[in-house]
Formats: structure tokens, C-alpha cells, sequence
């Protein structure tokens, strides 16, 4: 049953989250994902959408997410059979980076991503952050020291033309003086 609503959503769902971002993965052909990664992904797209929310209803968000996002899942393998449900809900049970919310919400069925995951998170985050920057300025420097090469290249290619000139002009006027001493000397034989 499931298999056949994910086969009748050919519409593929479009949001800000971090599964929409990596829409050209999904729709490969046969996309490689376990089903924890899947789980941490949805996790993380759900903080996105909504970071008030601290440990987020599997009734509530994470199944409702998912059903948006059915489209994109359907060339994932657990969404070949219409078991995809309970190998979610065993993701979000056994994986090592998602808490459960049993004890704060009084009830089963609430999940979140570790803290230690999320610093990790913000961790990586910070440090592309830098990387980015860090390559915007080089590239900005690359651009400049070009620059100033194609500047020197221009000077460099002005003197040379300069001392190219120079030397035509000391050529000429050194065989001029040869011939004016030539003319001499045979005015002087004659």
C-alpha cells in the first residue's frame, strides 16, 4: 500500500531543508543511503524547518516530513517495500547519534539529534565557514597578484620595446658615424 502512494507522488517536493538541497542525490537512479544517515537527515531538515522544537513527534514531524518528501525517497531500497515505516522507527531506536525524548516528553515516540552531534554539526559548519571565506580571499589575492603581473608584463614589454628603440636608434647612429668616418677617409685618399 505504501509502495503504491510512493509510485501515484510524482510531484518532487521543493523546501529550504537539507533533503530538498541534495534533490539530484535522491533521483539518481539507485541513491546509496543507510537508513540512520536517512534518520539523521530528516532530523536535521526538521531543525531547519522548525528549530523551536526541541525533540521532534515521529506522528507529528517525522512521518508527515517524510510523506511530503515521498518523491524524493521513492529510489531509496527501503522505500521499495512497504516495510519503510519500521525500518525508520529502528533507525531512530538504535542509532547512536539520536536521543530519545521518552523521559522530557513523558511518552515514546519523540526524537532528536544528540547534542554532541549537533556541536559536531556546528563545528563543521564553522570550520566551511572559515574555508569559504578563507578561499575568498585567496581567490581575491590570485586576482590581484594576476593583476599586477599583466601590469609588470606591460612594463617589462615597454622597456624592452624602449631599449629595442634604443639600440635601433645607437645602430643607426653608429653606422651613420661609420659612414660619415668612411666618407671622410676617402675624401682624404682622394
Amino acid at each position: 500500500m505504501e509502495s503504491t502512494h510512493i509510485q501515484e507522488a510524482r510531484t518532487v517536493h521543493c523546501c529550504q531543508c537539507l533533503i530538498c538541497k541534495k534533490e539530484t542525490f535522491f533521483q539518481t537512479k539507485n541513491p546509496k543511503m543507510k537508513t540512520t544517515r536517512l534518520v539523521l537527515l530528516i532530523l536535521k531538515s526538521l531543525k531547519v524547518l522548525k528549530p523551536q522544537i526541541e525533540y521532534y513527534s515521529l506522528v507529528k514531524d517525522i512521518l508527515p516530513f517524510i510523506n511530503d518528501h515521498l518523491p524524493l525517497f521513492q529510489n531509496l531500497k527501503i522505500f521499495q517495500n512497504g516495510k519503510w515505516r519500521k525500518s525508520i522507527l529502528d533507525a531512530l531506536n538504535h542509532s547512536a547519534q539520536v536521543e530519545s525524548g521518552r523521559e522530557v516528553c513523558k511518552n515514546r515516540g519523540f526524537y532528536k539529534i544528540k547534542e554532541e552531534e549537533n556541536k559536531v554539526v556546528i563545528e563543521k559548519n564553522k570550520i566551511k565557514d572559515e574555508m569559504s571565506n578563507n578561499l575568498e580571499i585567496l581567490e581575491n589575492e590570485l586576482k590581484r597578484s594576476l593583476r599586477l603581473l599583466e601590469e609588470m608584463k606591460m612594463i617589462q614589454t615597454n622597456e624592452i620595446e624602449k631599449n629595442e628603440t634604443l639600440f635601433i636608434c645607437e645602430s643607426k647612429r653608429a653606422s651613420i658615424s661609420i659612414i660619415q668616418n668612411l666618407q671622410l677617409l676617402l675624401y682624404h685618399l682622394n
